[in-house]
């Protein structure tokens, strides 16, 4: 229902690549990278990445879900206190969490 109601379609970047030859582009690549949330990781460079990706869905969270969530029958209060585990969620060191991130890129024919 929430993909028909707010017209996303999630499963865009699958299609994304033939789309992109259909359009005439060459080289279509895909690559997915898994981004932690949070500063679990050893790697610095990926502790760094994740703690910003993490702030990033800490304030992503409550925005996408402002207007979605009363339009589907939740109250304020029910609304507040599952954004509250969230946030807690996505700041618990113990929790391991990563999110694939889909990268699709192409070459204009001719170039």
């Amino acid at each position: 229902m929430f993909r028909e109601y707010y017209h996303f379609d999630i499963d865009f970047v699958e299609k994304a690549p033939a789309l992109l030859e259909q359009m005439g582009f060459v080289n279509v690549q895909r690559r997915v990278f898994h981004l932690p949330i949070g500063e679990w990781p050893k790697d610095k460079h990926l502790r760094t990445i994740g703690a910003y990706f993490r702030e990033v869905m800490v304030e992503m969270v409550p925005a996408i879900s402002a207007s979605s969530f009363p339009e589907y029958g939740m109250d304020p209060a029910e609304t507040s206190e599952l954004l509250k585990s969230v946030h807690t969620a996505l700041c618990d060191r113990r929790i391991h969490a990563y999110l694939p991130v889909h990268i699709v890129w192409a070459q204009k024919p001719g170039s």
